[in-house]
């Protein structure tokens, strides 16, 4: 038995699952959702929602030309899989497990995918319930749980992500406010195209008159990110608003012990939490920001066990 693994270069998040998949006992294949053009394949895939599909038929019809009945084929987001090839999938194998670690809305390959409803688990719930879809939360990579390591953190805030929308005024308002306070941080801003930013900077209404200077074009290396996270007393969110799944900067920050600011909107008690632990920043208000960023307040994550990637790939593939 063989597992071929369906995935894009995430933040190396590929590699790791295909090591965690190794290590569960798992013969792997790696097989990259965009193997040719880079970033501008990807733009220009998902602007057109899907219709370049066909081009990577060839690729995938060989890739997994020895699939067999025995064999897994599990596929993360199916981005650049044509309806042609997903029919020759499952015509192959019925081991297919498809999940969505995005709102849909943000799968340009979303009307393929979800003529196979009953392959799909998604870690969004609005979308669970409106297809009708198997839900999982998003896994984290934390080895332990350490209740008392939040008096050991040394860095109040930080932020770490994308600045796509609106996000880059937001976050540079509350660094202003961080400044004028005095209060320590680190915010890594990052775009992936500086090409693409510059000409949104042109045609984005939401960056005119937006301090871009602090925009960086290469993402920050995974370890260098879970150590920001682990020194961290409170990481900042700002999830895309089609989404309402708890993002992986969430679930990793709640695992490393670590308070979230989040603009999303959700319930505490959907993250199996006691004690607090989440601040809802729907509006920045600055007393109540201040007053959550400077508590010491513990809280205990319920799900820190059952979202570990091995047990998590355990429970996707299951």
């Amino acid at each position: 038995m063989k597992l071929y693994f369906v995935c894009s270069d995430f933040f190396n998040y590929d590699k790791s699952i295909k090591k965690e998949l190794e290590r569960i006992g798992y013969n792997v294949e790696l097989i990259s959702e965009y193997p040719f053009g880079g970033k501008f394949m990807k733009i220009f895939n998902r602007l057109s929602f899907g219709r370049l599909n066909f081009v990577f038929d060839n690729y995938y019809k060989k890739k997994l030309e020895s699939v067999n009945e025995k064999d897994i084929v599990f596929i993360i987001k199916g981005e650049t899989l044509s309806d042609s090839a997903l029919d020759k999938i499952c015509s192959k194998t019925k081991r297919v497990i498809i999940y969505q670690w995005d709102a849909l809305k943000n799968n340009c390959n979303s009307r393929i995918l979800l003529r196979y409803p009953n392959l799909i688990t998604t870690f969004d719930p609005l979308d669970s319930s409106k297809y009708g879809l198997k839900y999982k939360a998003l896994f984290h990579q934390v080895e332990s749980f350490d209740s008392n390591s939040y008096k050991y953190k040394n860095l109040p805030v930080s932020f770490v992500g994308t600045v796509h929308g609106a996000r880059l005024k937001k976050i540079n308002e509350i660094e202003t406010f961080l400044i004028n306070q005095g209060v320590n941080f680190f915010f890594y801003k990052y775009y992936p195209s500086k090409l693409v930013f510059q000409i949104r900077k042109i045609v984005d209404t939401r960056l005119w008159g937006v301090d871009t200077k602090n925009v960086n074009f290469k993402p920050l290396d995974y370890s260098k990110y879970k150590e920001v996270i682990a020194k961290s007393k409170n990481v900042i969110d700002f999830p895309r608003d089609v989404q309402a799944g708890y993002t992986m900067r969430t679930i990793e920050s709640l695992a490393s012990n670590t308070k979230v600011i989040t603009s999303a909107d959700i319930v505490e008690g959907e993250y199996k939490l006691k004690g607090g632990g989440i601040y809802h920043l729907n509006e920045f208000n600055k007393a109540k920001f201040n007053e959550f960023l400077l508590n010491n307040n513990k809280f205990i994550f319920e799900e820190f066990d059952s979202l570990k990637l091995n047990n998590w790939l355990k429970a996707i593939l299951r």
